[in-house]
C-alpha cells in the first residue's frame, strides 16, 4: 500500500452537508477534527461554521430547495463538492440535508451513489427514513412499542381518527423537523385548526408566507407536489428521550441514551439532557438499524414513561446535537466513527462532561435565568468566541421579536 493510501486510511476525509444554520453542526466540525478527521462542509453563506477560528474547507450550497435541478441548485452543488473533495464518508446535519443526499443518490453516477450508501445505508431504505408514518409501521411490524396512531387521509376522516385516538393527541406531518410539523391537540377546535395548517404546509403559497419566520431556505424545503402523510398520534405521558448511535452496515457499534430534562418548546428539541440507561430503547434501535441496514451517525427519538416504557417516535438518519457530546460514562461516538474507517484503534478520547448537560444556546433561548446554566454542565464553546457570539445573536433576535 502506498504512503498516500496509508495517510488516507489514518486521516479519513468526511464531508458534512448542513443546509440549515444549526450551531451544533459547527461543533460537529470541531469534534471530527479533534479525533482525527479531515473535514469539509457544504453550507449556506449564513452559517456558524464560517465563525470558527480555523474554519474547514467550505463549499457553497445552492439557494433553492431540495427538489431543485440545474447547476445552481443544492443538489448540483453537493455533487460538485463530493467530486472535488472525494470524501471517505458523508454526514448530513439536518433533515433538509438528508433529503438532498437521498435525492442525489437516486440519480447519481455509480461512484457517488456507492459513497452515499456506505455513509447512510441502502438507497431502497430512504423512503422509510423520510417518513414518520413508514417508520412507525416498521416498528410495529418488529414488535417495538409505539403510541397509538391513525392516518388522516382527508378532512372528512378527522372525526374517525379522533374517535379512535382520543384526546390529548398530537397531529404530525411527514417531511418536517424541529417540531415544526407537530401540533398538540387538546380539543376539537385545535384539531380542525391543526389540520388546516398542516395540510397546507407543502404549498408554494404557504412557503412564501413562512419566509419571514423560517427563512427562505427552510421555507422552500417544505414545498411538495403532493401533501405529505399526516397522522394523529395518542399523547403518551413521559419524557422525550433519544438514543444516538454509530452504525455500520446495520450493526450498532455503540451509542448512548439521553432523556430531555427541559425542551425548547412543547414539541421542540431538548435544551437540557441527562444520560440514561434504557434497555428497551437500546433493543429497539438495534432492531431498526439492522432492518434498515443503517450506517453512520443516527439518532432515534422516544417517549419514556414513568415505568420506563420506551415508545418509539421516529428515526433521525443524520447527525444530531447529541453526537457532538462526550458525556460521563458513555462512548465518544466521533472517535468510534473514526475507528470504523481506519486500521488504528487509537482514536483520542475527547474531554468528558457531566451526566446532565445544558445545551447552548438552546437553554438560554428557553430561559436566560435557568438554574441549569449553573447546576448542569453548560455546553458553551468558550474557546470559539465566534460561535458564542452566533448563539448570543440568536438570543437577542428572540428578545426583539
Amino acid at each position: 500500500m502506498s504512503d498516500r493510501s496509508d495517510a488516507l486510511r489514518s486521516h479519513p476525509k468526511v464531508l458534512l452537508v448542513s443546509a440549515l444554520p444549526y450551531l451544533f453542526s459547527a461543533r460537529l466540525v470541531l469534534g471530527l477534527q479533534e479525533v482525527g478527521f479531515s473535514v469539509a462542509v457544504v453550507c449556506p453563506a449564513r452559517h456558524p461554521v464560517h465563525h470558527l477560528r480555523h474554519p474547514p474547507m467550505r463549499y457553497a450550497l445552492g439557494i433553492t430547495g431540495a427538489n431543485s435541478l440545474g447547476p445552481f441548485g443544492a443538489r448540483a452543488r453537493v455533487v460538485t463538492a463530493i467530486e472535488r473533495f472525494l470524501p471517505d464518508a458523508i454526514i448530513p446535519c439536518d433533515d433538509y440535508a438528508t433529503q438532498i443526499l437521498h435525492r442525489i443518490a437516486r440519480s447519481a453516477p455509480a461512484q457517488v451513489a456507492q459513497m452515499l450508501e456506505r455513509s447512510l445505508g441502502p438507497i431502497e431504505t430512504y423512503p422509510v427514513l423520510e417518513s414518520r408514518t413508514a417508520q412507525v409501521k416498521l416498528a410495529r411490524h418488529r414488535n417495538i412499542r409505539t403510541p397509538r396512531s391513525r392516518m388522516i387521509a382527508s378532512q372528512r376522516s378527522l372525526p374517525q381518527a379522533l374517535g379512535a385516538i382520543g384526546l390529548p393527541a398530537f397531529m404530525k406531518r411527514d417531511d418536517s423537523w424541529a417540531g415544526q410539523g407537530v401540533r398538540k391537540i387538546g380539543d376539537d377546535a385545535e384539531l380542525w385548526e391543526a389540520w388546516r395548517e398542516l395540510s397546507n404546509q407543502h404549498s408554494l403559497i404557504q412557503a412564501l408566507k413562512n419566509i419571514p419566520t423560517t427563512g427562505l431556505r427552510h421555507a422552500l424545503a417544505g414545498i411538495r407536489r403532493e401533501r405529505p402523510a399526516i397522522h394523529l398520534q395518542a399523547a403518551v405521558g413521559g419524557q422525550p428521550a433519544n438514543r444516538t448511535v454509530v452504525c455500520r452496515r446495520g450493526e450498532v457499534i455503540d451509542g448512548f441514551s439521553l432523556v430531555a430534562v427541559k425542551t425548547s418548546s412543547e414539541t421542540g428539541p431538548a435544551s437540557v439532557v441527562r444520560v440514561t440507561d434504557n434497555p428497551e430503547m437500546s433493543a429497539a434501535v438495534d432492531t431498526l438499524a439492522k432492518e434498515l441496514h443503517l450506517s453512520g451517525l443516527v439518532g432515534v427519538d422516544f417517549i419514556v414513561g414513568d415505568r420506563r416504557d420506551a415508545y418509539f417516535l421516529e428515526i433521525n438518519a443524520r447527525a444530531t446535537p447529541a453526537a457532538t457530546l462526550s458525556v460521563g460514562g458513555s462512548p465518544d461516538l466521533l472517535g468510534l466513527l473514526l475507528q470504523t474507517m481506519t486500521v488504528s484503534s487509537g482514536a483520542p478520547a475527547r474531554s468528558v462532561a457531566g451526566d446532565t448537560i445544558a445545551l447552548f444556546p438552546d437553554e438560554m433561548l428557553r430561559d436566560e435565568t435557568s438554574p441549569f446554566l449553573e447546576s448542569a454542565h453548560h455546553d458553551i464553546p468558550t474557546d470559539e468566541p465566534g460561535l458564542v457570539e452566533f448563539g448570543l445573536e440568536q438570543i437577542r433576535q428572540k428578545v426583539l421579536k
